[in-house]
């Protein structure tokens, strides 16, 4: 609590004159009626003439006028009570307050003293009780209101002109390092109970801004015991119901119109559709060997779905990936597919490299693979380990559901491919056996036994094993 804080600096302006119009003559019409000032007009004024807010903007002093109000207390009144949360920020404006703790008086301030921002700055409880030694009256704040204000330079000034912006920031951590320190001090020294009142409601304000007899600032006032019970205010009005049906139902059409005409930056990933790729694969003049088993390509469904189609996918699909994208309004959607494509091909020749199969002479053999509507390069292992099974008289497969997901690099090389998740989540779907991956992404796959792999040798390698990795949990 900082008891006096009269600052020193702008010059305060006349009650009724605006602080921008400090020095500017006025002119006076004997023949005109001056008009009288507003209650707004009014509260600006007074905040604009009190020393703690003398450095602020016109556009603070209004913003602190509107969240403010002006109060008045009878002598006796407890405006303070120490120990207790702080709640409110009080800038006297006339009338002499008296501090005591610890039932000792401390000080007596008046006109244009402030009380309460130590507590509310540092969440600490009050220093001290403050008490009403004449009637008062003052310009009071909330501790949301004091919080949000103290970020500006302007205020820091007034509440601590002695204070760099470094300097008071160090002064507020202090403030809540030692509040901290109090707060314990007195849950040890008494049991928890139901706080009082922080104030009592002796104060009356001023010129109310709702209602006849109430405000903001009335309101959290909570009575103290044995106070008489508020007498009640008169029934407010209230909508007929066709008008309240009317608004409920534009408000569900607007909600609807706006579920389903915006698109958020988003693309929502699901498991896709799974493909036995055995038959996608032409080998010209060669006998093949047919494999006892399958080997599966599992895919992964993209799509940009209006925010109703977003919040329905999220509350009945579990599999699911939702991947922001910057920029997804400039995309060109038909090159994003071509270029997918493009990588699919890719991807199959790429197999074909890998395993290159020749005939008895040692000659290149002939391979086709059929061309999916599928984008991305993660199918070039599951297409390899194919063709090599059909050209093998080796049966690797043994009868066994096979998956495998991963893009094929130089020398056969298996490279780390996305949403492998996803992947995992389709080969479950389609009873896999065993779902090869590259290495360092078994834990991404759940609910499937899985092998890593780091190129085609080792893949076909594994196909001969039976130990794959334990489940993840």
């Amino acid at each position: 609590m900082r008891a006096g804080g009269l600052h020193e600096g702008r010059a305060s302006a006349p009650a009724g004159q605006a602080p921008g119009d400090r020095g500017r003559p006025r002119r006076h019409h004997p023949h005109r009626r001056r008009r009288p000032l507003t209650v707004g007009a009014r509260r600006r004024a007074l905040v604009a003439s009190l020393p703690v807010f003398a450095a602020c903007s016109a556009a603070e002093i209004r913003q602190i006028a509107r969240w403010g109000e002006e109060v008045v207390a009878d002598a006796g009144t407890v405006l303070l009570r120490e120990d207790r949360i702080g709640y409110w920020f009080i800038v006297l404006v006339e009338g002499s307050v008296r501090l005591t703790r610890r039932g000792r008086s401390v000080a007596t301030v008046g006109p244009g003293s402030h009380l309460g921002e130590s507590a509310i700055l540092g969440f600490a409880p009050q220093p001290a009780t403050a008490v009403a030694v004449t009637p008062v009256r003052a310009f009071v704040l909330g501790r949301r209101e004091l919080l949000s204000l103290a970020h500006h330079r302007s205020v820091q000034r007034g509440l601590r002109p002695d204070l760099t912006a470094e300097e008071f920031r160090a002064h507020v951590e202090r403030l809540h390092r030692e509040g901290n320190d109090v707060w314990r001090r007195l849950a040890q020294r008494r049991p928890a109970a139901p706080e009082r009142a922080a104030i009592p409601v002796g104060f009356r304000v001023v010129a109310p801004r709702h209602g006849p007899s109430t405000s903001a600032f009335t309101r959290p006032l909570r009575r103290s015991a044995g106070s008489p019970a508020p007498s009640p205010g008169p029934d407010r009005a209230r909508l007929p119901a066709r008008t309240v049906a009317a608004l409920v139902a534009a408000a569900g059409a607007l909600t609807l119109w706006v579920g389903a005409s915006y698109h958020p930056p988003v693309v929502v990933l699901t498991p896709g559709q799974v493909h036995d790729v055995v038959g996608d694969i032409t080998v010209a003049d060669a006998d093949l060997h047919t494999p006892s088993g399958r080997y599966l390509l599992v895919t992964v469904d993209a799509r940009r779905p209006n925010l109703t189609g977003l919040v329905w996918t999220a509350l009945t699909q579990r599999d699911v990936a939702v991947v922001r994208v910057d920029g997804i309004s400039t995309l060109d959607p038909e090159r994003e597919q071509r270029r997918g494509r493009e990588l699919f091909r890719a991807a199959a020749h790429t197999a074909i490299a890998a395993v290159a199969p020749v005939d008895s002479d040692g000659r290149p053999l002939e391979v086709t693979i059929r061309d999916r509507p599928i984008t991305g390069p993660s199918a070039g292992l599951v297409y390899a380990l194919a063709l090599a099974e059909l050209l093998d008289p080796v049966d690797r497969s043994q009868g066994r559901t096979i998956v495998a997901t991963g893009a094929l690099g130089d020398e056969g090389r298996v490279l780390a491919v996305g949403h492998v998740g996803l992947k995992a989540s389709a080969a479950h779907r389609a009873g896999a056996d065993l779902f090869l991956v590259p290495s360092g992404q078994h834990t991404d796959a759940r609910g499937v036994p899985v092998m890593e792999v780091g190129s085609l040798a080792a893949a076909l390698l594994a196909l001969a094993t039976s130990d794959p990795l334990p489940l993840p949990r």
